[in-house]
């Protein structure tokens, strides 16, 4: 059975103060940005079948089944239009390898987290560089919560961005108010007031069409991908 935290991980877009993804990346982060490309949902099986692979290479098991894949597909392919599957994964630019995935769902104004991998390590750090890749992304959005489930250690960089452990009679109204709502975007991609932006059993796929506008058009922090086709799907 997956435990049911008292505490739960996440980034809180409504913290004042707090600092924007992307607005503080050194040089070194920019050049290590750039020297990948980004998709979102090219293979939702296909990605979910790496993080098993390397959960399971480096810790020996994994959650993540043959039937939890299979089960994620289903989803992915409709079966529930206000719960759309994400898949952002991370690719080399010079080699085409995959360097690293991030998989969850979004649902109103939430992004729910629930695995993520770096098959591909070396010095620029894949797996860092798609986290602020991502937490970019659902700032630029308007997304209000950004769950990521039990605090790891990396996750303590998230502080300044507005991450915090929040307890889970704090987190259910939290999660019950913005899943309800509609990110404050139309159909032709421009900002609407969030306060008259409603929610639809398609807003959610809008959302992920809007997320593959932006990586089309070079307005993720790592530019965009080599072809339309590489945008995802």
């Amino acid at each position: 059975l997956i435990p049911n935290p008292e505490c739960r991980f996440c980034v809180d877009f409504n913290i004042s103060g707090r600092a924007e993804f992307g607005a503080e990346t050194s040089r070194k982060r920019r050049h290590a940005a750039t020297s990948f490309y980004l998709t979102i949902n090219k293979g939702v099986a296909s990605a979910l079948c790496t993080c098993k692979e390397t959960h399971e290479d480096s810790k020996g098991s994994t959650w993540l089944d043959e039937e939890c894949i299979s089960v994620l597909e289903q989803i992915h392919k409709g079966a529930r239009p206000r719960v759309r599957i994400c898949i952002f994964e991370l690719w080399d630019r010079e080699t085409g390898a995959r360097a690293a995935v991030s998989a969850g769902f979004t649902i109103g104004r939430c992004f729910h987290d629930f695995t993520a991998c770096t098959p591909l390590r070396d010095s620029r750090s894949a797996g860092q560089v798609l986290l602020r890749i991502q937490g970019h992304l659902l700032q630029s959005m308007g997304y209000k919560l950004w769950y990521m489930g039990f605090r790891m250690p990396y996750y303590t960089q998230l502080a300044r961005y507005g991450g915090r452990d929040i307890p889970r009679a704090e987190f259910c109204p939290l999660w019950s108010q913005f899943r309800s709502q509609a990110l404050p975007f139309r159909e032709d991609s421009h900002p609407v007031d969030s306060q008259h932006a409603q929610p639809g059993p398609e807003g959610d796929i809008r959302a992920v069409k809007e997320m593959r506008r932006r990586n089309q058009a070079g307005l993720m922090l790592c530019g965009p991908p080599p072809s339309v086709d590489d945008c995802g799907q």
